[in-house]
This record gives structure tokens, sequence and C-alpha cells, in this order.
């Protein structure tokens, strides 16, 4: 196994992240969402830059959900201790990953697209290992989450909510970036909440503010997220 690199941001995320109690998140409307599935949050350390996380691209001939961008993960095995244990191993059948530092938790986000909730563990990981399975992963999306600090807002639409839980509509985040092809690739749903909740938790580790949201800019079709105008 390859060495981590030592990371004083990432040892302020931890730190962060060790005071943290995440939310619980309710079950979206119209869905139950009591599966849990393990995923991993991968972070490798950028310096001044920042740490990056990296997502994958689902293989596009998968029968679900292919070419979506997601953590990697998936449902528990009876092998495993809990949904770290399954988000590790998972990871290393997908990506070849079995270098990793466990960094915290992030809350357990409900999917809009099924009952299942996805129950994130950050971990630092080792770039050099990285050996993406083309029968599962299309491509990697690399989001560096300093560049999205400096940003001048988060970009997103609205959804409205039931009276029951008590906010008339929700922000739901959506993120951008080119996979490793080249190809734009867009993060949305369960994955951005994820997504901007570890942000603001980057943000608060490094004492840097977090960009506001923005709607206007994108509307929801029947495939997801497209452009306005």
């Amino acid at each position: 196994m390859a060495p981590l690199a030592p990371d004083p941001q990432l040892d302020a995320l931890a730190a962060t992240l060790a005071s943290y109690t995440p939310p619980l998140v309710p079950a979206l409307p119209g869905r139950t969402n009591h599966l849990r599935g393990g995923v991993l949050a991968p972070l490798v350390g950028g310096g001044a830059a920042g740490p990056t996380l990296l997502l994958t691209v689902r293989a596009l001939h998968l029968r679900s959900h292919a070419g979506e961008v997601s953590y990697p993960g998936g449902q528990p095995s009876p092998e495993d201790a809990d949904l770290t244990a399954t988000a590790l191993r998972e990871a290393e059948e997908e990506l070849g990953l079995r270098t990793a530092r466990l960094l915290g938790r992030l809350s357990e986000m409900p999917l809009g697209t099924s009952d299942w909730r996805i129950c994130p563990t950050v971990a630092q990981v080792n770039l050099a290992e990285l050996r993406p399975d083309p029968g599962e992963v299309h491509s990697l999306l690399r989001l560096p989450l300093g560049a999205l600090l400096d940003a001048d807002a988060i970009d997103g639409v609205r959804f409205p909510l039931p009276p029951s839980y008590g906010v008339d509509s929700i922000f739901s985040p959506i993120f951008v970036g080119l996979d490793d092809n080249g190809d734009e690739r867009r993060v949305y749903g369960g994955t951005a909440h994820s997504v901007l909740e570890l942000l603001g938790l980057v943000a608060q580790a490094l004492g840097r503010p977090l960009p506001p949201e923005r709607v206007g800019g994108w509307s929801w079709g029947p495939k997801g997220p497209r452009r306005a105008g």
C-alpha cells in the first residue's frame, strides 16, 4: 500500500468532523428512504488549492443510473462490519483504493429516485492507487473543493416541500465539472446535497466562507437538470 502524504488541510477537516454531529435528514416526499448504502467520499490533498473530491461516473451499460455521477459505494454485504466497511470494500472494487485514512461521517442523505439513502464516510485516499474498473466506472470526476469555495455562488434549483417539513422549499445544488474524458458532468440530487454538506465543513475547517446559493441558471427536466434559457 502506498503511504498517504501529510496534509494540514485534511488534518483540519478531520478535527472539524470529529466535533460534527450530522443532522438527521427526513425521507423525501413519496419515499421511505429506509434502505442504507455505504459510500466513500474520497479526498486527495491539494496543497494551497485545497482538497479534491473524487466522484465516479457510472458505467454507461449499467441497468440503473448509467452515466450518473456518484460516490463509490453500494449495498452492504453480510461480511461488512458496518457501512464504512461497505464503503471501503466498494471503493476497492470500483477504483482499486486500498489505502484510506478515515476522517469522519456525513449525514445519511435520502435519494429522490428510490427508497435508498447514501451514508458517506469521508476519507483521505492515495491517488496513485486509482485503477477504475471499467465494468462499473466509465470515468472519474474530480471536484476541486478550493475552486468551489472561490466561486461567486453555488448554483441550483428550488423544490417545493409539503407543509409537514416546516419549510416551503429546499435548495438543491448542482455542481458541474469535466470528467477524465473531457466530458461535462453534472452532480445533482442526493450526491450533490452531500457534496454541499462536505463543502461547508471544508469551509469551516479552512476558515473560509461558503458561497451563497443562487437560483435561475438551471431548470429541471425529465432527465434531471438543464441550463435555463
